[in-house]
């Protein structure tokens, strides 16, 4: 996915992950993704979350 947005001249992307799914937290560190920001609470679960973020101009489109 992330290598279509550069393809598409995309520089970075964002989501926000529920800080109590340990396994999608590492699969998103491992793929690049960064945690920015402080971490907050989801309006609705009222579960902590946090914001990452991915610089798409390191991605090499496959």
């Amino acid at each position: 996915m992330t290598d279509r947005l550069a393809e598409l001249g995309h520089t970075r992307v964002v989501l926000h992950a529920l800080l109590d799914d340990a396994a999608a937290l590492h699969l998103s560190e491992s793929e690049g993704w960064e945690a920015i920001g402080e971490p907050f609470e989801h309006s609705l679960l009222g579960r902590p979350m946090r914001t990452y973020e991915r610089d798409l101009r390191a991605v090499t489109p496959g």
